[in-house]
């Protein structure tokens, strides 16, 4: 007689939990998800298996795979936000404006280091084809910049520099594009960069654009 089959193992399921608790356990599973397949590319059906649940019970938690990467990317947002001023050194001279960049770009760098999958999240927000999303991209995108310029032009105040006004928004926008440029090659190339050789080097790059004009 022949040995009979083996029943298949059922799947584990997450412990029963209201939806409002199991939220964070989902979204900590759907980061690694999105991060390496992006927005377009994962399935909520990816994000249930991670997480150990069935699809109904996912949707019950958020009602669309919209919902849950909106979620996500408000959370990692303020995680990272929290994280790079927690980093940023408090003791820089504003009138540093070398030390200054190096010190904010270091800080960004450190964190892109730390939360590749939510950098890489966060990034892939901005290509979502989400009018929410993209919104929501847009308006902090417009606080980093202001708050960018107000630093920048307290520093060139500082030094008398003429027009300081009209030149910190421009360079407001050159650092900010600078250090999305940073974050990206972190992300392409870990071993490769150091952050803080990588914000040395950048913040030297710009101070000197800025010492000309």
């Amino acid at each position: 007689m022949g040995v009979p089959p083996k029943k298949p193992e059922a799947r584990s399921r997450a412990p029963r939990v209201k939806p409002r608790e199991r939220r964070p356990l989902i979204l900590d599973a759907a980061l690694p998800i999105f991060a390496e397949h992006g927005y377009r590319d994962t399935s909520m059906e990816a994000i249930a298996d991670a997480v150990g649940v069935t699809k109904p019970v996912l949707y019950d938690a958020f009602p669309s795979k919209r919902a849950l990467f909106r979620a996500l990317v408000d959370r990692e947002e303020r995680r990272l936000l929290a994280q790079i001023a927690a980093a940023f050194p408090g003791d820089v001279d504003a009138t540093d404006i070398e030390a200054l960049l190096s010190g904010a770009l270091a800080a960004t760098f450190a964190a892109v280091v730390a939360a590749p999958h939510s950098w890489r999240a966060v990034f892939d927000a901005r290509d979502a084809a989400d009018p929410e999303i993209s919104r929501r991209v847009a308006r902090a995108r417009r606080d980093q910049l202001k708050r960018v310029e107000y630093v920048v032009e307290g520093a060139l105040l500082a030094r008398d520099a003429a027009d300081s006004e009209r030149v910190a928004r421009l360079a407001a926008r050159m650092i900010v594009a600078v250090g999305d440029a940073g974050a990206q090659l972190l992300l392409e190339e870990p071993v490769a960069w150091e952050p803080q050789e990588l914000a040395k080097i950048v913040a030297g790059m710009l101070a000197r654009g800025l010492e000309s004009l």
